[in-house]
């Protein structure tokens, strides 16, 4: 037994270190993350009044400018399979509902040349909504997208939730919610 006693203390500490180092780690990755969801809601309130878009056709405006109750901004990509049945399930809804409830902002991320794409997939879900193009990402960063599809949506001016990725079930009942 004694032989082995120096074999188990070395385990030991081994183990004691280890535990200590991964406590250390999962503290120190959660201090990148914003302390508050006021700052995150604050930083979205603020891009609702300086963000300035441009549609596909060449028509600039702000988010101030549009009187609904609830203004989607969603973020996609013409590669993203998610994004396209999203999209067809907004396509659908908003043509269900008054521009006095609802308006959709289509920010396409796409890269540069994409705009004959775009146009097809218009066409093809029949989209009625605003669509905006991001070629060098200037919306993205502001709005901190890093996945697709995204959504940042308001109510009455003022932010109230990001949705990130899309699941059928939970996007379904976001929509029967608006």
């Amino acid at each position: 037994m004694k032989k082995y006693l120096p074999f188990f203390l070395f385990v030991l500490t081994l183990a004691g270190f280890v535990a200590v180092q991964v406590a250390f780690d999962l503290y120190d990755s959660t201090a990148s993350i914003p302390s508050s969801d006021k700052v995150l809601e604050e930083h979205y309130n603020s891009l609702y009044k300086e963000t300035l878009f441009q549609t596909i056709e060449g028509k600039k405006f702000d988010l101030e400018e549009i009187t609904s109750k609830t203004v989607i901004v969603h973020f996609w990509a013409s590669w993203c399979v998610p994004c396209l049945k999203e999209i067809d399930l907004l396509s659908k809804k908003y043509k269900q509902t008054s521009r006095q409830d609802l308006e959709i902002i289509s920010v396409n991320t796409d890269e540069k040349n994409a705009e004959e794409l775009v146009e097809k997939i218009k066409r093809k879900y029949d989209i009625s909504y605003q669509v905006v193009y991001d070629e060098d990402t200037t919306i993205c960063k502001d709005f901190r997208v890093d996945q697709l599809p995204f959504m940042a949506i308001y109510k009455n001016g003022k932010f109230v939730e990001r949705v990130l990725g899309f699941n059928d079930k939970d996007f379904e009942k976001f929509l029967r919610s608006i």
